[in-house]
């Protein structure tokens, strides 16, 4: 198993790596950060520029204040998910 950041840079979807984009594409499972279930951000716009299978997953990015409990949550069941794949067989 293997769990893997890759950078999306300023927003540009021109200007992420050729190693991140092969990264993406050859990963079992993408998730992208969003602040909200409803709303495509930045990030998300940019991976699914090479990538379709993208999975949301709520990271609380708006809250301010530091770690607030409902951005403590949020990472916690963005964690959830990432066992759960491994769990299911992803290895990366």
């Amino acid at each position: 198993m293997r769990l893997v950041g890759v950078g999306v840079g300023p927003g540009d979807p021109e200007l992420v790596t050729v190693r991140g984009v092969r990264a993406l594409r050859e990963a079992d499972l993408v998730l992208v950060p969003v602040m909200a279930p409803g709303e495509q951000g930045r990030a998300e716009a940019v991976v699914r520029a090479h990538v379709e299978k993208a999975e949301r997953v709520v990271f609380a990015l708006n809250d301010r204040g530091g770690v607030t409990e409902r951005r403590a949550n949020a990472w916690d069941a963005a964690a959830r998910r990432v066992v759960e794949a491994f769990e299911q067989g992803a290895r990366t």
